[in-house]
């Protein structure tokens, strides 16, 4: 790697030198307010220049993710004349600046190593294996964010709309100008959507829930309260594999995904999950998704999308449910799904 950063640090050190009121010791850091923004320039400088030098260009997937994922939420923000869309904060600034979002990963490194807690040497160790794990992490979850725009995009809508409970407790829809994917916006409940659209495309509406995989587990084909609350040790940010669950809504006082009268979680049109070529090889990964998909029951299916090329293996006679999607960033590759929810109401 280039010593570029080690030049910037270098800077960086010389300045601590000359201004003494600057303390930065293993248990104690003091930045006057005077010089604390000189001082962060330079910080900033060593940052940029180490994830410069770890990526002299940053990864075509990274730009290629960016690009393709800010160019769909522009056509939904201005399609629904929407204020934004908020996905989870880390993967919302990897998309918007991917390299300004690395550089927020070696933060504490940086600190470890003007405090003296680790050496240089262990410092672009571990800084690099932090940018490594970064990229690869966020360009999934950011892919899974990109997939569902998309999808929202294909099913034509024409409002957006969130659940609301009035005083008498009962269900009802409310336009709204921010969708929220992800993470609930007014109440943390098990089994309602991140968000519904009228779809022209399928004339229905359409609800959308992009849950934690692990999450998903808890609540279906099991009975319980329709509004019994999450486990309060589950963060509305969490972070890891996500489904995403796509239901009809016939009535929007039906808005509840979960039965009136069983109290069980009901049964989507499709279950979409996008995994990473390397998990076809993961007898755990593979186990996990004919797991979800046979406690989930989708009607239409399981697809399973892509970002690469994947060899067609087939899961056993078990999962006839569970469909394959080589999809990339190529919007018409998921046309199928959109083509298989039209047809049920056709």
């Amino acid at each position: 790697m280039p010593d570029s950063w080690q030049k910037a640090y270098k800077e960086l050190q010389d300045f601590i030198a000359a201004n003494p009121e600057v303390v930065i010791e293993r248990s104690k850091v003091n930045i006057p307010n005077d010089i604390r923004s000189e001082f962060y320039r330079l910080f900033d400088r060593v940052r940029e220049d180490f994830v410069d030098g770890k990526y002299p260009v940053m990864p075509v997937e990274t730009v290629t993710l960016s690009d393709s994922y800010n160019k769909v939420e522009k056509e939904i923000v201005e399609l629904l004349k929407l204020e934004g869309i908020s996905i989870l904060t880390a993967i919302q600034n990897f998309l918007h600046n991917p390299k300004h979002c690395l550089m927020r990963e070696i933060y504490d490194s940086l600190f470890d190593l003007l405090q003296g807690k680790i050496e240089t040497g262990t410092f672009e160790q571990e800084a690099s294996r932090k940018l490594d794990t970064s990229v690869r992490d966020l360009c999934s979850w950011g892919y899974e964010m990109w997939v569902v725009l998309s999808l929202v995009k294909l099913l034509e809508p024409e409002k957006v709309y969130r659940l609301i409970f009035d005083t008498q407790v009962k269900n009802h829809l409310e336009e709204i100008k921010n969708i929220s994917i992800g993470r609930q916006q007014v109440y943390p409940i098990s089994g309602l959507p991140d968000f519904v659209v009228y779809s022209n495309k399928v004339g229905k509406y359409v609800a959308l829930k992009s849950e934690l995989r692990k999450n998903i587990y808890k609540y279906y084909g099991t009975a319980l309260n329709p509004r019994e609350l999450k486990d309060p040790t589950d963060s509305p940010t969490s972070f890891g594999s996500r489904v995403l669950i796509i239901h009809f809504i016939e009535k929007p006082e039906n808005i509840l995904l979960a039965d009136s009268d069983t109290g069980k979680v009901t049964n989507p049109e499709v279950a979409i999950e996008c995994l990473e070529q390397n998990e076809l090889h993961d007898v755990k990964s593979i186990d996990e998704v004919k797991h979800l998909s046979e406690l989930v029951k989708p009607r239409l299916g399981t697809y399973l999308v892509f970002r690469e090329p994947v060899s067609k293996l087939k899961l056993d006679e078990t999962s006839d449910n569970i469909y394959f999607l080589e999809v990339g960033f190529d919007q018409s590759k998921l046309q199928s799904i959109i083509s298989l929810l039209t047809s049920e109401v056709e």
